[in-house]
């Protein structure tokens, strides 16, 4: 059963599938006991994504689940092959590999915002046990699994509650799919070097000014980011953006902000770029196509908008001249024919669902799924042929090394044709120089065996935001639990007066600020997006607000989720997380505070600047 809101002829409207929001009796529950201790566990779980909480075992237990966690996984002495680069071929990275040289990332006294921390230790010390204490985190992945686990334990929530966040309602496993699906395509995408092969194309036609190559760095980044999402402009843009300013000399702060603020602000445009917009589109059932068509203003506008801004923002930052590295941007693209194929595959993709999702053929049991599951595997399937005839022509040069021997001295890699490329990192084996190991058997564990069969599958599986999944889900269940427990009614109530009071202007300034604000509380912007979507429904339902009313509330949430990425804490998203560790890897530390200082300016004016665009939109369509 759906019920519509009534428009103008010809208007599109916001349809809401009544059923998937009654399924739990929190909208008619009175607050009790059991309402208060979720509603504390839910703050104390958001609190934890925010700040980990990280519990020191004893050594004893601690190395005994390395150990175990070793032997399932074929790390450690199990893996004959090491992960590290070979020091007989020098190290060569290639598009999966990380693009900055390690020695080459020493920042001039002049890089007074990004700082170079020397006193990091390399990351193989960071984790060794002597550095090391064993402790278990209470963070991203846990906190939310461990809250639901004790709302359940304690009889605050049903076992029908945790079932209703993981398969009805906007049906959580679907947008998940999604998302998973897409990550893996843009991330073997990226492992194709077409992603830094544009970054380099760009930066080399940029001249030698600075100014051309900061604006040439932002309009390539928001056009990647409008694609491909947010996540994967941020795995592959950062390291090349560390890169390059290292190897010209410039401060990275002004590039390094713009690009994470280019890529989340993108993100808005379309449903797959974020899963925040997905769950958007399954919890009012807005069409892919209908989301990108009210969201493409705001975003574009905020976009134009935010370049001048960072221009006079970052102005004494950037350099007037610069010395590009002398780089040939083919060099990058390793895999053509992968970029080709994968492109397609990605685009076609896009296609159907917009396609499918305007027509309404994407409703009950064919979810979303159906398009970009077998998109996925497909990729997957083409990823795993590549890999297979890799090491089939290296097995053609020369016969397979035997697994019993004194000294592994050649992979298949190795036998590689000198000028071959490769999408993934060679297997090495211990240089020459290495003392020779005792004769003993070696025996290759099975998933050291596909890690080294497999190297492209295994690199893009191994980035895949798989800690997500655990935490989505129980975002999910947890605001089931708070509308269960009839918190999502009150606060329901609280915007239905405010709305009655502020109108549409209010209603979309409101929920502007409330969803920036949620993102740095609310444990990133998908648990908030999760409940306040929820309470819109809710109030929808309720209160039957004007189309004017609802779009403007729910086009201001849309918004605010995504541009809250770039706020206050690093936690109000993943991507933001994403950032800062891999700027740790390269030897960049940003501050909390130099994170919000950074943030702050292009963050306020591209809300108001979306948010007026949406009150204009609104207005003129209703």
């Amino acid at each position: 059963m759906t019920s519509t809101s009534p428009g103008e002829p010809g208007t599109p409207t916001i349809t809401v599938s009544t059923h998937a929001f009654q399924a739990t009796p929190g909208t008619a529950r009175a607050i009790d006991a059991r309402s208060i201790v979720t509603l504390i566990i839910f703050f104390v779980v958001n609190a934890l994504v925010i700040f980990p909480l990280h519990i020191p075992i004893p050594r004893a237990i601690g190395h005994a689940a390395n150990a175990m966690r070793d032997a399932l996984l074929g790390l450690g002495r199990w893996d004959v092959y090491a992960t590290a680069p070979d020091a007989t071929d020098g190290g060569s990275e290639t598009a999966c590999s990380e693009p900055a040289p390690p020695a080459a990332l020493t920042l001039s006294p002049s890089h007074a915002f990004v700082a170079h921390s020397p006193d990091v230790p390399p990351e193989s010390a960071l984790h060794s046990p002597d550095h090391v204490r064993p402790h278990l985190t209470l963070g991203l992945a846990t906190a939310p699994v461990a809250g639901v686990l004790l709302l359940l334990a304690s009889t605050c929530i049903p076992g029908s509650v945790i079932r209703g966040g993981i398969v009805s309602g906007v049906r959580p496993y679907d947008i998940m799919t999604l998302f998973l699906s897409f990550a893996y395509i843009s991330l073997s995408l990226d492992c194709t070097g077409l992603l830094r092969f544009l970054a380099f194309t760009v930066a080399s036609h940029s001249t030698s000014s600075g100014k051309a190559l900061f604006l040439s760095l932002y309009v390539l980044f928001v056009l990647l980011s409008l694609g491909v999402g947010n996540d994967p402009v941020v795995l592959s843009g950062t390291p090349f953006v560390a890169y390059f300013t290292t190897h010209t000399n410039v401060n990275p702060t002004p590039f390094l902000f713009a690009q994470f603020q280019a890529a989340n602000l993108a993100s808005a445009l379309l449903v797959s770029s974020n899963p925040t917009n997905l769950v958007l589109t399954s919890s009012f059932h807005l069409s892919f196509l209908s989301f990108s068509a009210w969201t493409a203003l705001p975003t574009l506008a905020a976009a134009v908008a935010l370049y001048p801004v960072l221009a006079v923002l970052y102005r004494k930052l950037i350099p007037k001249t610069l010395n590009p590295p002398d780089v040939n941007p083919r060099d990058a693209l390793v895999d053509p024919t992968g970029a080709i194929f994968t492109s397609t595959v990605f685009i076609v993709a896009i296609i159907a669902l917009i396609a499918l999702s305007a027509t309404g053929q994407l409703e009950g049991v064919l979810g979303v799924w159906t398009v970009t599951g077998p998109a996925a595997v497909l990729i997957l399937l083409r990823d795993g042929l590549h890999d297979l005839r890799k090491r089939c022509r290296s097995s053609a040069a020369k016969p397979e090394v035997e697994m019993e021997r004194v000294r592994p001295t050649n992979t298949c890699e190795a036998e590689s044709p000198p000028d071959s490329k490769s999408r993934s990192p060679s297997p090495p084996f211990p240089s020459p120089s290495s003392p020779p190991p005792t004769k003993a058997k070696a025996k290759l564990h099975p998933i050291a065996w596909l890690r080294h069969t497999f190297p492209t599958v295994a690199t893009v599986v191994s980035r895949l935001p798989l800690p997500l999944l655990p935490f989505a889900f129980s975002m999910f269940i947890l605001v089931d639990a708070l509308e269960y427990t009839g918190w999502v009614k009150v606060w329901a109530h609280w915007w239905a007066a405010w709305a009655k009071v502020g109108g549409t202007a209010g209603c979309i300034w409101l929920m502007g600020l409330v969803s920036v604000l949620g993102c740095n509380i609310l444990g990133t912007n998908i648990g908030l997006t999760v409940l306040l979507s929820r309470i819109l429904v809710v109030w929808r339902d309720a209160a039957a607000p004007s189309n004017r009313t609802l779009y403007g509330s729910v086009l201001a949430l849309a918004i605010g989720s995504n541009f809250g990425a770039y706020s206050f804490v690093f936690s109000a998203s993943l991507a933001g997380l994403l950032w800062r560790d891999i700027l740790a890897q390269k030897g960049l530390v940003v501050g909390r505070l130099e994170f919000m200082r950074w943030n702050m300016v292009p963050l306020w004016t591209t809300m108001a600047v979306a948010c007026l665009v949406i009150a204009a939109e609104v207005c003129i369509m209703f």
